[in-house]
Formats: structure tokens, sequence, C-alpha cells
């Protein structure tokens, strides 16, 4: 379950927002509260791709390195907790009735709790001692932040511009 739900979490989340979006009610000061937890959201993500670059992007669990550096060294899923807090932001941007929202964050956690199990033990099979070194030769403890990583969160950026552009057209038609 947990392979199926990493391969199509993007279409997932796509669907949950067109529901959401249906029953949203934004206003533009929803939309400026949810502007903390959307920038909270995207700087743990950008401080964790800068570590783990286009393995963020597979549809399929894999890793080259295992990343325990930067975020990785103080949690497990750095990139889940931002997705959690870009949700968070978007669903207060989008502000539908709580119990929708309150359904969207239980899936979502229930959905990448299980992803992060699936996750664990493939990373465990395959990284089984903690002092390995990779194909590129890359120790463990020798993982430095890239900013060129960072480039492959132009897709996550270019998401949430439409999104928020797609809440500021509700409010106008409303």
């Amino acid at each position: 379950m947990g392979n199926f739900l990493y391969r199509y979490r993007g279409i997932i989340g796509f669907v949950a927002f067109v529901i959401v979006y249906f029953f949203a009610t934004p206003e533009y000061k929803s939309i400026f509260f949810s502007i903390p937890l959307l920038l909270v959201g995207l700087a743990i993500r950008v401080w964790a791709i800068g570590y783990i670059g286009k393995y963020a992007r597979s549809k399929d669990i894999s890793a080259q390195v295992l990343i325990s550096a930067g975020p990785y060294r103080l949690i497990k899923h750095p990139l889940y907790l931002g997705n959690f807090f870009l949700v968070s932001g978007i669903l207060i941007a989008m502000s539908p009735k709580f119990i929708i929202s309150l359904i969207v964050l239980v899936l979502f956690r229930i959905e990448y709790s299980l992803i992060s199990k699936t996750e664990e033990k493939y990373l465990n099979n395959r990284f089984r001692n903690a002092q390995c070194i990779t194909e590129h030769s890359e120790s463990i403890s020798n993982q430095k932040f890239n900013w060129r990583n960072v480039l492959f969160e132009i897709n996550t950026i270019t998401i949430i511009v439409l999104i928020y552009g797609l809440i500021i057209l509700k409010i106008y038609w409303r």
C-alpha cells in the first residue's frame, strides 16, 4: 500500500485539492493567515531538498545514499513535515468547513504514515550498515547542502502559485 501511495501521491493530492476547492469559501484574510504556514513548509522543504535532491521526485521508492545530514539529522521525513505545513496553509487559505479540513489532515497523516513505513523498510534493507559508501563514493557523514538541488523545488513553488491563483479566482467569482 505504501508503494502505491508513494507512486500516486501527486494524483492523490490533486484529487484532494479539487474536492476541497469545490467546498472552499476563501477570503483574502484567510490567504493572509495561511502565509506563515506556507513559508514554514517551503523553508523546511528547501532545507530538505538541498540534501536529497532529485530523489524526492521519483515515482518509486529508491535511494543512492542514506541522507543523514541537515534536517534528516533531526527527523526522518522532513519533506513530509514541510508538506504538512503546506497542506495546512492551503486549507486555511481555502477555508472549507472544519470537518473537511479535519478529514483531509487525517487522510494526509494516514497516507504519509504508510509511505513512511514503506520507505523505512526499504532504507533498512538497502543500508543495513550505517557506514556504507555508495556508488558515488559519498560517505554518510560527508553530505552537504547543495543549492543546485533546490532547483527541484521549482515544481512545488509553481503548484503553490497556481493553487493560490485559483483560490483568488474563487474569491473574485463569488
